[in-house]
């Protein structure tokens, strides 16, 4: 089941609920309030995520719209398409950082190549140096062995 169509059957419920009499059981339960309101741990059963949905679907004057199978209906199939929009829209928020990570790898990547290609310049010098170094020594070494030959 489908986030949008679970939404949509909770406010088809929450109507179906509202629809009943004040008498009878299943409304009593669901809009009472176990817990005095300062307790902490009070558990979300008065409804308020359902109210929280309607809100969130700009449903103006629901209370009234329940009483109204017809106009009920139409408010669940709204709330099948909305929750379609807004799953559609939350995809594409997601493709979007898939993307710009996607982006941030590839810059990081490129960064550590770049690193590694300066590191390897840096060594290449190094070793030329080193190679100059040794040719150097050697030919001080090689001079100063001519001169002791010279002098014997």
């Amino acid at each position: 089941m489908t986030a949008s169509s679970f939404k949509a059957q909770r406010i088809s419920c929450f109507g179906h609920v509202q629809m009943l009499a004040d008498t009878r059981t299943v409304k009593k339960i669901f809009n009472c309030k176990p817990y005095p309101k300062d307790h902490k741990e009070v558990p979300s059963t008065d409804g308020r995520i359902t109210t929280q949905d309607i809100c969130q679907m700009k449903i103006k004057n629901w209370i009234v719209c329940v009483q109204d199978r017809g106009k009920w209906k139409e408010v669940v199939e709204k709330a099948k398409s909305f929750n379609k929009e807004v799953q559609r829209l939350e995809e594409e928020e997601q493709q979007q950082q898939q993307k710009q990570e996607g982006k941030e790898e590839e810059e990081e990547i490129e960064h550590e190549e770049e690193e590694e290609e300066e590191e390897e310049e840096r060594k290449k010098k190094k070793k030329k140096k080193k190679k100059k170094k040794k040719k150097k020594k050697e030919r001080k070494m090689k001079k100063k062995n001519e001169k002791e030959k010279n002098k014997k």
